[in-house]
């Protein structure tokens, strides 16, 4: 296409064919790249490709296995820490009651 903008009557065959012929190609790498996975999407996959690549069912087991433990011993931790609480909470009821002050 020649450096000029096209105006329909100024327009040779020629020049229309250079223009969408240009138009075509741009259209091509369009759609090319829209096909193609980005570079930095690739770059994702393979990151996860590795990440995973060790993963076996029993290494994942092994994982759950810890973290049901771990959760277990949170758990019971948590409800020592509330037994003792409330026997102090207990404790100080049977003082007010023993003392006769209103709660």
């Amino acid at each position: 296409m020649s450096g000029n903008s096209l105006s329909p009557a100024k327009s040779t065959k020629a020049d229309l064919f250079m223009a969408f012929e240009d138009m075509r190609k741009k259209y091509e790498e369009l759609k090319r790249q829209q096909a193609e996975p980005s570079l930095f999407a690739r770059k994702e996959d393979d990151i996860l490709l590795t990440k995973t690549a060790g993963y076996t069912t029993a290494s994942l087991e092994n994982s759950l296995s810890t973290l049901r433990r771990l959760l277990q011993s949170m758990v019971d931790d948590l409800a020592s820490k509330i037994s003792e609480e409330a026997k102090k909470l207990e404790e100080l009821r049977e003082v007010y009651t023993y003392r006769n002050i209103p709660t």
